[in-house]
């Protein structure tokens, strides 16, 4: 059972480093001194795309995709979370 907590206080390190890190990123273009090199550091980068799928049910719809196009920045904080939750916990 601990290595089940384990896991998902590992994925939560992940997914805020992840977070964090793209809201640095954001946060980074908007200082005019370092914009240019802060939009190279946000271009979002396709890595997996799943097509919206519709499932009608007649009482629901339901649309379901998936894309995941992280940034350098994002993949930045998610180093960081990994190295604050080896460090840390």
């Amino acid at each position: 059972m601990k290595s089940n907590k384990d896991a998902i206080i590992f994925l939560l390190f992940i997914i805020i480093g992840a977070i964090v890190g793209t809201g640095v990123g954001e946060f980074l273009t908007t200082i005019p001194s370092i914009s240019e090199i802060a939009s190279f550091l946000v271009k979002k980068y396709l890595i997996l795309s799943v097509p919206p799928v519709t499932v009608n049910l007649i009482v629901a719809t339901f649309v379901i995709g998936f894309s995941l196009q992280p940034s350098i920045m994002t993949m930045l904080g998610v180093l960081f979370g990994i190295f604050l939750h080896r460090r840390f916990y």
